[in-house]
């Protein structure tokens, strides 16, 4: 459970950790956006950081509060790091590369250094995500802005997916060799291929009377780059092409079960879903075929065409109930 803390001049903690000599200059009470109580996080005051926080909660709070805040790039690092505070301060010593803090990737920076301290395993992170894309719902959202937030929860999960992926590091495993080996086996016949081709042409066109030398197999050994099986690059090469593409062909959830689960998290009335159903029915689109593409493209015509907001049935419902349930004065 996240614990939410009060900002106020007074605090303890912030004059006995205060900013040493070699950090910014950056207090978070100073900040004109100030954090109110039950709120995670403003538009310059990020989300804190201690013993009793969730660290998935906190990750995922940070890259929200990154995408939403109003501070420069090069402020948001150090008042990230300034954020981290009660049982866990010690981990601002671990964020010590400014460069990077200052950056425009400072929240994969702070996020890749601190993970490690809360998260042992990143199986754990994957696993996580996929539960939680599971029970995502729009409840009270806007209607017209749940397909961007249902595609920044998806990229997340398709990330951490690919963190999992188990690279290739054993260089003498023999299917590694023979890729090696056909590959540079390819390379050789290209080369062999051009010089066939330069060779025919200098003896078609009679070159040797005009004085231009023979070619040489030798002289289009330039062409290509031969791979050594023992060179790191071959073998990151070889993860890229082979390893990480197989990775992500095993990824659990396709194309069409990604789209049934945007219409199940966007939470539409029977009326909205009669609807959509019979637009994509009308042209000749079925369950089986659906993709996120066509979903989204039939849900923003219907939804997402107007200025104003729309039908939301649980949030009519609770504001309904609410305006009823007011006493008269």
């Amino acid at each position: 459970m996240v614990q939410f803390y009060e900002l106020d001049n007074g605090d303890d903690e912030n004059e006995s950790h205060g900013n040493n000599e070699d950090e910014p200059e950056l207090v978070l009470m100073a900040l004109d956006d100030h954090l109110r109580r039950g709120s995670k996080f403003t538009a310059k005051v990020p989300p804190l950081l201690d013993d009793k926080t969730s660290w998935f909660a906190w990750e995922e709070d940070i890259l929200d509060w990154n995408d939403m805040t109003t501070l420069d790039v090069d402020k948001r690092g150090p008042a990230v790091k300034q954020a981290i505070t009660g049982g866990v301060i010690h981990l601002k010593k671990l964020i010590s590369d400014r460069v990077r803090l200052n950056s425009a990737d400072w929240h994969e920076y702070v996020l890749e250094t601190l993970r490690p301290q809360f998260i042992k395993s990143k199986d754990a992170v994957w696993l996580w995500r996929f539960m939680r894309i599971f029970r995502l719902s729009r409840a009270n959202t806007d209607i017209t802005v749940w397909p961007a937030i249902f595609q920044i929860h998806w990229d997340r999960l398709v990330n951490s997916w690919d963190d999992i992926v188990q690279l290739l590091a054993d260089k003498t495993w023999y299917v590694y060799r023979q890729a090696v080996q056909q590959e540079n086996e390819n390379k050789q016949r290209r080369i062999q291929a051009a010089f066939d081709q330069a060779m025919n042409y200098w003896q078609t066109n009679n070159q040797a009377a005009m004085g231009v030398p023979q070619p040489t197999l030798a002289g289009f050994q330039h062409l290509e780059t031969f791979c050594d099986p023992e060179d790191d690059a071959t073998l990151k090469e070889y993860n890229d092409r082979n390893v990480i593409p197989g990775h992500r062909a095993r990824f659990p959830l396709q194309a069409n079960m990604k789209a049934l689960m945007f219409l199940v998290s966007a939470e539409l009335s029977e009326d909205q879903r009669g609807r959509l159903l019979s637009t994509l029915i009308q042209r000749g689109i079925r369950v089986p075929d659906y993709t996120i593409q066509i979903v989204q493209d039939a849900y923003r015509e219907l939804f997402c065409k107007h200025p104003y907001r729309l039908h939301r049935p649980y949030a009519e419902k609770r504001s309904t109930e609410a305006r009823y349930s007011k006493k008269p004065t």
